[in-house]
């Protein structure tokens, strides 16, 4: 589960504003959003605030299921 956090925010996560974007317009599940691109050039042109909020969760979770598995020191890093 770890590397899947390290490869989403190696991908999807611009630090110059500290926001999650799609890899592209499918990822949204917004049918018809005009505002998403599947270029391949641009693929951060949407920060979601839908992905960020995805990815704080996931990282709540991740917490969680560590402390709950006796890891607190990787509870903390999440």
């Amino acid at each position: 589960m770890q590397r899947i956090l390290t490869y989403r925010r190696r991908t999807q996560f611009d630090p110059r504003w500290g926001l999650w974007f799609w890899d592209n317009a499918m990822q949204s599940g917004a049918d018809n959003n005009a505002a998403l691109s599947n270029a391949p050039g641009d693929r951060s042109a949407i920060l979601a605030v839908d992905a960020s909020v995805f990815a704080m969760r996931e990282y709540l979770a991740m917490a969680a299921l560590a402390e709950h598995l006796g890891y607190p020191g990787d509870a903390r890093r999440c």
